[in-house]
């Protein structure tokens, strides 16, 4: 399935979780999510966290709060 994170396309399995898609876009940025200096949000400027569910066409973005 495609999701997208801060607009870039990033392919991933069926059922993949948040996580997943995150630390195949930046394991940089996964880093800094795990040590708290970033956060995570959909589209609609909620948070989201790195155990939640996916489909297809999501849209996520990484904000340092």
């Amino acid at each position: 399935m495609k999701v997208y994170v801060n607009d870039t396309e990033v392919t991933i399995f069926d059922g993949a979780k948040v996580e997943d898609v995150i630390r195949k876009y930046s394991v940089d940025k996964y880093k800094e999510i795990k040590e708290g200096k970033m956060n995570i949000y959909d589209k609609f400027d909620n948070k989201v966290m790195l155990g939640g569910e996916l489909r297809a066409g999501a849209k996520l973005y990484t904000k340092a709060d």
